[in-house]
């Protein structure tokens, strides 16, 4: 009998421990699974920080473009493209020679005004691309002064010269174009201008096919020398 009570109360104390042993193991499991849950949300914590900084350097950079774009709304549109070509042709001697290469800025005109003196490429209407700078910008008065076997020409009550400061001289038998426009638009009107070679009696330019209009004008040139 004690025997049999022995073995009851032992089974019994094994049973205690067992069940206590379960407890701390279950108990050690949930403290761990806690600690994983904490270092998550310090995780989650961290890449959130991280998305606040990506978000304002994202606004940073959306800011940055706006003003660029503010600056400069029409250069990104008008999408310039930048050539090699060479120049065919005496009508620029003196400023550009024949067999010379030049850069031309193709649609740099969309984004920008021309400006006076500015060297251009002209689409002449039988195909020609033609180097000419311009003389008469829209608005400017002109008239034709007659001097002995020919003209000179007069802007805003100045007379037009060459790249070497000679007046430009255009014979009376060259003139009859520039009469015609000249009679009807002593006034350059609006996206209009008069261009000129630099020789002094003309060339393939405003003394042969008058004004021309703005969307003429291909591009600007950039001499690639000085002169």
């Amino acid at each position: 009998m004690k025997l049999k009570t022995i073995l009851i109360l032992v089974g019994s104390l094994t049973l205690i421990l067992i069940a206590l042993f379960g407890l701390f193991f279950l108990s050690l499991k949930v403290s761990q699974k806690d600690d994983a849950f904490s270092d998550n949300k310090i995780s989650f914590q961290d890449n959130s920080d991280k998305l606040v900084e990506n978000k304002s350097a994202s606004v940073a950079k959306e800011n940055f473009n706006s003003e660029e774009k503010n600056q400069a709304p029409l250069e990104k549109d008008c999408q310039i493209k930048t050539l090699l070509e060479e120049v065919i042709g005496d009508s620029m001697s003196g400023i550009v020679e024949s067999g010379e290469k030049i850069k031309v800025l193709e649609n740099y005109y969309q984004c920008h005004p021309v400006q006076r003196n500015d060297i251009i490429i002209y689409q002449h209407p039988n195909g020609q691309r033609l180097i000419k700078i311009v003389k008469a910008l829209p608005n400017d008065k002109w008239q034709l002064k007659e001097e002995e076997d020919g003209y000179q020409i007069l802007v805003n009550d100045q007379i037009l010269t060459n790249a070497q400061q000679i007046p430009y001289f255009i014979p009376k038998e060259r003139s009859a174009i520039l009469k015609l426009y000249l009679r009807d638009y002593p006034v350059i009107p609006e996206n209009t201008y008069l261009i000129l070679g630099n020789k002094i009696e003309g060339s393939l330019d405003s003394t042969r096919f008058g004004l021309i209009d703005k969307k003429e004008i291909i591009g600007k040139v950039i001499l690639l020398k000085s002169f």
